[in-house]
């Protein structure tokens, strides 16, 4: 396994906490697995157009996934946004949240406690590290 990881010069269209990888060298054809990584820190709150200040910020790597401007900017153009809440229960409050407009695998929703394992995603999958 192969790690990269970035956390400076990283704004484009979205504007992550960190940038990272894992490429899988056991393989003949290298798999490389890319991650924007974001610690949320506040509550579900800062409503505006209807819509929570998270939410917002979570729709714009919705609208760059699999975007030409994405692989222009990176050099891919599929990722997972890995997200940390700081209890399963706010984790749980924005999945839900989540669901109707949002509702796609590549968000991964985890918390502090269980950095590598039991991440959900508004589809209702249960994710981990290993699973890769």
């Amino acid at each position: 396994m192969s790690l990269k990881w970035r956390q400076h010069d990283l704004k484009h269209f979205i504007d992550p906490d960190a940038y990272f990888s894992i490429t899988d060298l056991r393989r003949e054809a290298k798999n490389t697995n890319h991650f924007f990584l974001e610690f949320e820190r506040a509550k579900l709150g800062n409503m505006k157009d209807g819509k929570y200040s998270v939410t917002r910020k979570l729709e714009h790597f919705y609208q760059y996934y699999n975007s030409a401007e994405c692989e222009e900017q990176w050099g891919f153009k599929t990722y997972r946004v890995v997200l940390f809440k700081k209890t399963i229960e706010t984790r749980d409050n924005l999945v839900k949240a989540m669901q109707p407009d949002l509702n796609h695998r590549m968000f991964w929703l985890g918390t502090k406690a269980n950095l590598l394992a039991d991440f959900r995603t508004p589809k209702g999958d249960t994710f981990s590290f290993l699973d890769l």
